[in-house]
């Protein structure tokens, strides 16, 4: 896991994550080098839109690897495509999530899935935007929030 804030990180290591990576102190593809033997990921999930990490996913991906983007940019992000066709990269998006609410809400229901692990708050929606306001001030802070309406 990838991540620029380090409570994020230690709680991924709680859960289970091995590796992981502070892309604001460390060398990110030099680390998933390491951590592959040099033959990189096979595949990248995107999760936070945000336009560097999107283009940093091609230079940790393996050659015919996958990168699966889940996080909406807030602007276009340009991609070398001769990095693409050399590296023979599949790009996806992901978002609908077609079919997989069932079997989440399932694993979350037979206990095989703790989703209190990640959940760090719950708010009424009238409590939502000063909470949003808080989240981008303290990311630290927060994993996953539910919204109670």
């Amino acid at each position: 896991m990838i991540d620029l804030v380090d409570e994020r990180l230690e709680a991924a290591r709680k859960l289970g994550v091995r590796y992981t990576v502070n892309s604001g102190r460390e060398d990110t593809a030099a680390k998933v080098s390491e951590y592959t033997g040099g033959r990189m990921a096979e595949l990248v999930m995107e999760c936070s839109g945000a336009n560097p990490a999107v283009r940093s996913a091609l230079d940790l991906v393996s050659n015919a690897g996958r990168i699966t983007l889940t996080g909406w940019p807030k602007k276009e992000t340009p991609l070398p495509t001769d990095v693409i066709t050399k590296k023979e990269v599949d790009i996806r998006g992901a978002r609908t999530s077609a079919n997989e609410f069932e079997e989440a809400i399932d694993l979350i229901h037979t206990g095989k899935v703790d989703a209190r692990k990640i959940l760090t708050k719950v708010v009424t929606i009238k409590e939502a935007p000063g909470t949003i306001i808080d989240i981008e001030k303290n990311p630290g802070d927060y994993m996953k929030v539910n919204v109670v309406m």
